[in-house]
């Protein structure tokens, strides 16, 4: 089986042209644009999909440097309640609020 290293600078180049096929695709097919399935998303399942067609037959196995993956979750968990709605928070109830508060607190967890 063949092995993939690849560096950091690899990592994020690949994860920057799957955000911008994700968007390709996104804007492609209507359905994920009505329903708000975001770029990240579905440029992270395409390579999740042919990472494991490629592992499950043998073909290949894709080895990541986590030395930037600490960095990146926590700039994206720390980043993701920028675009919060405050009357959809006040329309949902308690539990929205609970829900936000367990994100908060898993950023923190995650961050130390």
């Amino acid at each position: 089986m063949l092995t993939i290293e690849l560096n950091m600078y690899h990592a994020v180049a690949l994860g920057a042209f799957l955000f911008w096929l994700g968007g390709v695709i996104t804007d492609k097919v209507s359905l994920l644009s009505r329903y708000c399935i975001p770029a990240p998303l579905v440029g992270g399942l395409c390579f999740s999909i042919l990472n494991c067609i490629l592992y499950s037959m043998g073909i290949a196995s894709i080895n990541f440097d986590a030395t930037l993956q600490t960095v990146f979750m926590i700039m994206f968990f720390t980043t993701v309640g920028f675009t919060v709605s405050i009357p959809a928070l006040l329309k949902g109830g308690k539990a929205t609020w609970f829900d936000k508060l367990d994100d908060a607190l898993s950023a923190y967890k995650e961050s130390y």
